[in-house]
């Protein structure tokens, strides 16, 4: 994000120092909650590393994080009003793959820049249950090889974190709960649709879990999908999608 500095004044810092920061100290407090795929420029100076600015790599995959469940297309619009079709893909990881948790290790502090309750989860942890992760992503075509073949890149544009835990005294049934933790769509991407497909996808996910994806060791069901203490956009947002799959 760029944004022209505006003048701040305080009387007190957290710290207790009351002497005015300087925006190269800014920067520094900022640069600490971001992850490598995010930066802030104010009045020229930037959070960006210098190997996050020549690193394509840093914001952009060569394929997407976990297994495509989802693709689409939607028509977006850009900051110029100009709008255009992006190619979207859904995917499915496991919080036990140590390649998945290092990338969300990665980029989820982005999530306490726009969830107010927002806390940083280890996903790896088998604690009581486990984690997978929904993740959106973005489908660039790149066309920068001397060879004239296209590829792909991938750029995230939201997420959400299910935590499973077995729930032995369900009625009527027992099985596993799945519960919504966190669910982000970046700001470029909101009021598109993309959280109801994102949501969407976590009851199409439950509704296959016991025949695609659950291991012959547990041979357990979802019986249940609930949320986290939901926002009320986030509620509004489960009443819409739930009306959805009623009528559908």
């Amino acid at each position: 994000a760029t944004k022209k500095a505006k003048r701040v004044t305080f009387d007190e810092a957290d710290d207790g120092s009351t002497q005015q920061l300087s925006i190269d100290d800014v920067i520094k407090k900022i640069q600490s909650s971001l992850p490598p795929i995010a930066s802030v420029t104010i009045n020229g100076s930037s959070t960006a590393t210098e190997g996050a600015k020549r690193d394509y790599k840093f914001k952009y995959l060569s394929h997407p994080v976990g297994v495509v469940v989802k693709s689409y297309s939607r028509k977006m619009k850009n900051n110029n009003d100009t709008v255009e079709e992006g190619d979207f893909v859904i995917t499915l990881a496991k919080g036990s793959d140590p390649s998945v948790a290092s990338y969300h290790n990665a980029i989820q502090p982005l999530a306490r820049w726009f969830i107010e309750t927002a806390d940083d989860v280890n996903i790896s942890d088998e604690d009581g249950g486990f984690w997978t992760v929904l993740y959106l992503f973005r489908k660039h075509e790149d066309k920068s090889l001397d060879d004239g073949i296209s590829t792909f890149r991938y750029s995230l544009a939201g997420y959400i974190t299910l935590f499973h835990f077995h729930a032995p005294f369900r009625k009527p049934k027992s099985g596993i709960i799945v519960r919504v933790c966190q669910a982000l769509i970046l700001p470029t991407y909101q009021r598109a649709g993309h959280g109801s497909d994102l949501l969407l996808s976590v009851h199409e996910y439950a509704a296959r879990y016991l025949n695609d994806y659950a291991s012959t060791s547990t041979g357990m069901d979802i019986v249940e999908v609930n949320v986290e203490d939901p926002a009320p956009g986030f509620v509004a947002l489960r009443d819409s999608v739930d009306y959805r799959r009623f009528v559908s």
